[in-house]
């Protein structure tokens, strides 16, 4: 299974009990992180300035909640190498437009509750925030999530703890996990 680190950003702040020099110095410049900005997503303040001191070591994935076009350009004039697309918060977005200026990876954070997933064709990959005992007993959401594994590229995130094997039984091929846990999992290869 392939993991990318995932670190939260909320009231400015690095959650993980992590610095950006604990990263600088722990994790590979080529691996991805995947920046989970809450202040972005909720109160549309994102932290441009924590993605620039991270991309100049590290490759970035921004989750910021972008709700216009501008949104996505700051993001990766930031240091942003690839961004997740949350339809709640930019429902007009028409992702052919900013394909049309950025080669950079888009990607669309989903719930298994979508009546259709025929409008994510045109993006890199999906992202899922899931616990796995929402999962378990919902035939609707397996069959959901058997199609989505089919069809696209999926990057889950469970939101209680690791449960690995579970989701290898899934097929999830990756998994966004706590830098925390990634860090101890490089320790133990």
């Amino acid at each position: 299974m392939e993991y990318v680190p995932l670190i939260t950003i909320k009231n400015k702040k690095i959650q993980n009990n992590i610095s950006i020099e604990d990263i600088e110095n722990k994790i590979k410049p080529e691996q991805n992180i995947y920046i989970f900005d809450i202040d972005g997503i909720e109160k549309d303040k994102p932290n441009l300035c924590t993605y620039q001191k991270i991309s100049k070591t590290n490759r970035i994935w921004v989750d910021c909640g972008p709700r216009t076009f501008g949104d996505v350009v700051d993001a990766l004039t930031a240091g942003a190498e690839s961004i997740t697309i949350r339809q709640e918060y930019f429902s007009k977005i028409n992702i052919n437009s900013i394909k049309e200026i950025t080669e950079n990876k888009i990607y669309k954070n989903i719930t298994l509750e979508e009546d259709s997933f025929e409008d994510c064709k045109n993006y890199d990959g999906l992202t899922l925030f899931i616990k796995q005992e929402d999962l378990e007993y919902d035939y609707q959401k397996n069959n959901a999530l058997k199609q989505i594994t089919q069809n696209f590229k999926l990057y889950l995130y469970d939101t209680s703890e690791s449960n690995e094997k579970y989701w290898e039984t899934k097929d999830i091929q990756m998994q966004l996990i706590n830098i925390e846990e990634y860090l101890g999992k490089q320790k133990n290869e």
